[in-house]
């Protein structure tokens, strides 16, 4: 069984009651990527992590034996933000465990892959259960979420032999399926309508794609002006539900890869095919060897959106320094980590009014082991948590900054 399969049980029960569209009976569940769905095989290579290297989402640590009380996010920013796949990838208590320790950090936005494909597993089949349960968590801890809208179903994708995550093959599509999601979690969504108790947490950022100037995520080339129009009919999709949400751009990097379009060109290719209009906010990801390195690349990039006329806000949605694993430009080991955290949030709260920084989004919570059958690479050991549930040394500065940040937006 793949990521299409399915498994009968007899009854579907999430967090907060029956799943819309559970009922007593049987039900069909999907067998979704990054989802520990009992009788589903291990998942297949899933999209890089930083750097590139393919890898399956990471594996939920086991849970712990009773439940944690339940710790709200305070503040109304939401300038700190993390990505911590192993929350959605579990029902365990492991999710209000992790979640009420997320809060505790002063951070209130989570980043996570919303990917199409495990919603619609058939064409015009949509399963939301997961999704709600993920949502009812993240409502109940006040949670802030910006999903990446990416992977279409294997039925509404691009063909091709290169091994990559291909783009629709109708962008409307893409715009018609973020409509639906927007229909369900944004700020009139009948998610909260089915469930008035729950306190109300509906998406209003959305971010479109991940780094398409890389040949995985746009094969078999990057083209700029594609990425446009599959930008502008995502945003047009989301804007006809909830005209005040956020556009966020894919988080373009700066990679030596092969076939990778370098950032600022591909940024500067995104401006001249019209993308401006499209979006509220630009996001990078960045990347480097030190904090110095980093704010000059963001000053960079900064200075192409004057170029072009742009006073969006810039979305740094991915940092992050290795304690361990390949790649030595990244691992700066324990101590380093912890100093990189704290010079270069430092640094960007100094410099985040002149740069027009909307946010910064660690990558991220809690370290993973490679998969099996998959090779360990430094983006597994960015966690702010060993594999055990211990706090790294890095820590402490990241939590200090956040919650001088939580009310900053």
């Amino acid at each position: 069984m793949g990521p299409g399969c399915k498994l009968l049980l007899v009854v579907v029960c999430v967090a907060g009651g029956l799943s819309a569209g559970a009922a007593t009976g049987q039900v069909t569940v999907p067998c979704v990527p990054g989802v520990p769905v009992p009788g589903c095989e291990e998942p297949s290579a899933g999209p890089p992590g930083p750097g590139g290297e393919p890898q399956p989402p990471p594996q939920p640590p086991p849970p712990p034996p009773q439940p944690c009380s339940v710790k709200r996010t305070t503040g109304k920013g939401s300038f700190v933000g993390i990505v911590a796949e192993q929350i959605y990838g579990t029902e365990s208590n492991y999710r209000g465990c992790a979640l009420s320790a997320l809060a505790r950090t002063g951070v209130r936005i989570i980043r996570q892959p919303l990917r199409w494909s495990s919603i619609e597993l058939e064409r015009g089949k949509y399963i939301w259960a997961w999704w709600d349960s993920y949502m009812t968590a993240l409502a109940r801890h006040r949670m802030q979420l910006m999903p990446i809208l990416y992977e279409p179903p294997p039925f509404r994708a691009r063909k091709g032999a290169q091994r990559g995550g291909y783009q629709p093959a109708r962008f409307s599509e893409m715009g018609a399926f973020a409509a639906r999601v927007a229909r369900r979690y944004g700020p009139r969504g009948t998610f909260w309508k089915s469930n008035p108790k729950l306190p109300k947490a509906p998406i209003r950022i959305w971010q479109v794609w991940n780094e398409p100037n890389l040949r995985y995520y746009w094969p078999p080339k990057p083209n700029a002006r594609e990425y446009v129009r599959l930008l502008a009919a995502s945003a047009r999709g989301i804007r006809r539900v909830d005209p005040g949400a956020e556009i966020v751009t894919a988080g373009v990097p700066q990679s030596t890869l092969k076939g990778a379009v370098p950032q600022r060109k591909f940024i500067r290719q995104m401006y001249r095919a019209g993308a401006a209009r499209h979006f509220d906010t630009l996001a990078i990801h960045s990347y480097t060897e030190s904090h110095r390195l980093l704010v000059k690349q963001v000053k960079g990039i900064r200075a192409e959106m004057r170029r072009h006329g742009d006073r969006s806000k810039l979305w740094i949605t991915e940092i992050g320094w290795a304690t361990g694993g390949p790649d030595k430009r990244f691992t700066p080991g324990l101590q380093g980590q912890k100093r990189r955290i704290d010079r270069t949030f430092r640094m960007l709260k100094a410099e985040r009014r002149a740069l027009g920084l909307r946010g910064v989004v660690y990558f991220m919570w809690q370290d993973a082991p490679p998969f099996p059958g998959f090779r360990d690479f430094w983006g597994l050991h960015t966690g702010l948590l060993e594999m055990d549930g211990d706090a790294k040394p890095g820590m402490k500065p990241f939590r200090r900054h956040a919650r001088s940040l939580r009310r900053a937006r």
